[in-house]
C-alpha cells in the first residue's frame, strides 16, 4: 500500500496552498477534490494582502484578463446615500484584486499539479486511525486506498473531516448571501472598484467579474427574510430596489442574471481544530463574514501556520493547541471588528437584521449537523 506524508481533503485557497508548500518541502502530498472548478465559486474580490501570499507560493502574475484584474479600490455607500471613495493608491500596501473564482482556484490547482502534488477527484471517502498513520479510501472515479501521516481539512463549512473527528461548530448570526453571476451588454463604463451598498434588509456588493458581466451579492438575516414572506429564491431580485445605487449601475449595464445561488456566510469556526495526526485550515477552522473582503486572505494565512506547525510536528501533539488558539483568538478579533462595522451604518439596516445577523448570541457547538 502507498504511503504519503500529507493528504488534504478541499482544493480551494487553504487546501491548495498547503499542498504546494508541502510539495516544496519534498513531502509527498495528494490533495482531493470535490467537485472541481466547473460552477462558479463566490469570493470575487481579494484584498492586496493576497498578493503577499500568492508571491510567497510563486504562483506566476495573472496575464490573463479573463482570470484577475486590478481593483481600483472600495465605493461605500454605508448609512449614508452620498457614495465614499476610498482607492487603493491612498493606501499602502498591494491594490486589491477582481478574479473568477473558480479559475483562480483552477490556476492553483494546476500549479500544485506541476509540483508534484497527486491531485485525486472524488467526492467520497473513509478514513481510518492505525498504528499513528490514517488509512485513506476514496471513492471512485478516481478510487484509491493509501496511508498518510497527516490529515488535512480544508474542505471548507462542511469541515467534513473536522465533523467526522467529533467536531463542532460555534456560530455567530445567520447572515446568509445570495450571489448573482450577472452577463450584461457592456453599455455602462467598466466597474473597476468594488461596490458595498447597505440596505435596509442588508448589504450588496457589486464588481466587474473578469471578462464581461457583474458579480452580485446580497447579504442578508435568513430569519428576517423568511418572517417577511420572501422565497429564498429571490431574496436579491427583491431586495434590489433597497439598493438604489448598485440597482441603477446594472440598470445601466442592461444586466441580465446567468447563475445564481446561496451560501452560508456567518463567522463560524470549529470548537476542535486539530486531533491526533490532522488539522482543520481555512473556513473548516475559521470561517469570516464577507464584510472584512479578506476571507481568501485569512484561509491562506492559515494554511501557513499550519504547515509550519505540521513540518515541527506531524501528530499535532504539542503545536496543535497553539495553532487552535491563535486562530481561535483572530477569529474573536473578527467578532469584535465586524460588530463595530456593521453599526457604523447606523439606521441604514432594519433592527430585526442587525438582531439576528450581527447581534446574535454565539450558537453553541453541534457536531452532527452540518451548516
Amino acid at each position: 500500500m502507498s504511503h504519503v506524508d500529507l493528504c488534504i481533503f478541499g482544493g480551494g485557497p487553504a487546501g491548495l496552498a498547503l499542498a504546494i508548500l508541502g510539495a516544496r518541502e519534498g513531502m509527498s502530498v495528494t490533495l482531493v477534490e470535490r467537485d472541481g472548478y466547473l460552477r462558479p465559486r463566490a469570493g470575487e474580490h481579494f484584498s492586496g494582502e493576497v498578493r503577499h501570499a500568492l508571491d510567497a507560493l510563486d504562483i506566476p502574475r495573472a496575464e490573463d484578463p479573463e482570470l484577475a484584474s486590478p481593483s481600483a479600490g472600495i465605493v461605500s455607500i454605508w448609512g449614508s446615500r452620498v457614495p465614499v471613495t476610498q482607492p487603493y493608491a491612498a493606501r499602502p500596501g498591494p491594490a486589491g484584486l477582481t478574479v473568477n473564482r473558480a479559475r483562480f482556484d483552477e490556476m492553483l490547482f494546476e500549479h500544485a499539479g506541476r509540483l508534484g502534488v497527486r491531485r485525486v477527484m472524488a467526492r467520497q471517502n473513509t478514513l481510518a486511525r492505525e498504528n499513528d498513520l490514517w488509512r485513506v479510501s476514496l471513492s471512485a472515479p478516481q478510487g484509491a486506498t493509501f496511508t498518510a501521516t497527516t490529515i488535512v481539512d480544508a474542505t471548507g463549512r462542511r469541515a467534513a473531516v473536522a465533523r467526522s473527528q467529533g467536531a463542532g461548530r460555534v456560530s455567530t448570526g445567520d447572515l446568509f448571501a445570495m450571489t448573482l453571476w450577472l452577463e450584461d451588454e457592456g453599455v455602462a463604463a467598466p466597474l473597476n472598484s468594488l461596490v458595498v451598498e447597505a440596505g435596509r434588509l442588508g448589504w450588496w456588493s457589486l464588481c466587474a467579474a473578469p471578462g464581461t458581466g457583474h458579480t452580485a451579492t446580497f447579504y442578508t438575516s435568513r430569519k428576517l427574510m423568511r418572517s417577511l414572506g420572501f422565497a429564498r429564491g429571490r431574496w436579491a431580485l427583491d431586495a434590489l430596489p433597497d439598493a438604489p445605487y448598485i440597482a441603477n449601475t446594472l440598470v445601466k449595464a442592461a444586466a441580465v442574471v446567468a447563475r445564481s445561488r446561496v451560501f452560508p456566510c456567518f463567522p463560524s469556526r470549529a470548537d476542535r481544530m486539530f486531533g491526533p495526526g490532522w488539522v482543520a485550515i481555512g473556513d473548516a477552522a475559521t470561517a469570516y463574514d464577507p464584510i472584512c473582503g479578506r476571507g481568501v486572505e485569512f484561509a491562506m494565512m492559515s494554511a501557513f501556520r499550519a504547515f509550519e506547525a505540521i513540518l515541527a510536528d506531524p501528530q499535532l501533539s504539542n503545536l496543535g493547541p497553539l495553532f487552535q488558539s491563535a486562530m481561535t483568538a483572530h477569529h474573536d478579533r473578527h467578532l469584535v471588528r465586524r460588530c463595530a462595522v456593521y453599526h457604523e451604518a447606523g439606521g441604514a439596516f432594519h433592527p430585526d437584521f442587525l438582531a439576528s445577523a450581527v447581534d446574535a448570541e454565539r450558537r453553541a457547538p453541534q457536531p452532527n449537523s452540518i451548516r
